[in-house]
């Protein structure tokens, strides 16, 4: 099944290449080609309806958006300080990623973070989150809001959880007894 979307995919973007050579159309062409992409790729996919999306937010990214790529600062845990990667890069494919956003790296992490994943340890990677310099700042709010808070982000790169920093650790608890089992052993 996934060759088959590869080689689709590798196929249309063939054609969509070919496009190019038109001339007078090449303008809409390479627009024809971004959204052709977009949805081949599925990256144009969105959940916020699915029963497995829960969002606590108002504003910025929600349970069900796919996380975009962005220079952020992280730090991880057993990591040492804070340190600069693109947020794509700090996802696990093999496991859930618990981003925890702070504004400010001087901010302390949620104090019962550890405590609240503990019992899907096995299945959830946790990441503390800040902006990255200056020059991204603006998109890192604009994603995530204003205020700190708390995403659990599946495997293939959509939010699952969103909330605030208010009350997180209950919601995040009750969306993980629905939807993940707990460690046997």
């Amino acid at each position: 099944m996934i060759r088959d979307v590869l080689a689709n995919t590798e196929g249309l973007t063939n054609v969509i290449g070919s496009l190019n050579e038109v001339g007078p159309w090449a303008q809409e062409a390479e627009m024809a080609q971004d959204t052709i992409a977009t949805r081949m790729s599925q990256l144009a996919i969105g959940y916020r309806e699915s029963p497995l999306s829960a969002t606590y937010l108002h504003e910025g990214l929600h349970a069900g958006d796919r996380v975009p790529d962005l220079p952020v600062r992280y730090h991880s845990e057993g990591g040492a300080g804070w340190q600069e990667r693109t947020l794509f890069s700090l996802l696990d494919p093999s496991r859930f990623s618990l981003l925890a956003v702070r504004f400010a790296e001087s901010a302390a992490a949620p104090a019962d973070l550890n405590d609240a994943v503990q019992p899907w340890r096995h299945l959830i990677g946790i990441v503390e989150l800040a902006p990255a310099p200056e020059a991204d700042r603006e998109r890192f709010q604009a994603i995530f809001s204003r205020s700190d808070g708390v995403f659990l982000v599946r495997p293939d790169g959509y939010v699952g959880f969103a909330s605030g920093e208010h009350a997180w650790s209950r919601q995040l608890d009750a969306y993980c007894r629905l939807w993940l089992r707990k460690d046997e052993g």
